[in-house]
């Protein structure tokens, strides 16, 4: 538990942090994807979420992309997290590129979606890891 606290301390915006998490698993799960962005099947009632979400919580809310050495201290640990989400950023910026405004499924079906999943399960077992957990 002290390797927790110790982590949590490290940022300034722990929630934001896990905000980040919670989108990169996410993105890190095609079955996910599949059931609730394509399908609209959601866990509960109220519940909402799709690619863009997810976008927007990476790029937007949290600004963890582009560019995640600017949110190093607030809301990232300096080292590998930071070098995964440069290799993420890196993927989903082709794809969006290429597909702009589409919908999910084009973008789950794009040859280039295998490498932004494994890039968002690359980028949350780093933060995983720097957070203390294996």
């Amino acid at each position: 538990m002290a390797t927790l606290e110790r982590s949590v301390n490290t940022v300034q915006y722990p929630s934001m942090r896990a905000e980040v998490m919670r989108t990169l698993a996410c993105l890190a799960d095609i079955e996910y994807q599949r059931r609730v962005w394509v399908d609209k099947t959601f866990p509960s009632p109220g519940y909402f979420d799709d690619f863009d979400e997810a976008v927007h919580a990476l790029y937007d809310d949290c600004q963890v992309l582009p560019d995640p050495m600017g949110r190093v201290g607030s809301v990232l640990i300096d080292g590998e997290e930071v070098d995964r989400l440069k290799a993420l950023g890196v993927a989903l910026d082709a794809v969006m590129e290429d597909l702009g405004e589409a919908d999910d499924v084009e973008y789950l079906d794009d040859a280039r979606w295998p490498d932004v999943v494994a890039a968002a399960t690359g980028a949350l077992a780093a933060m995983t890891r720097a957070w203390g957990f294996e």
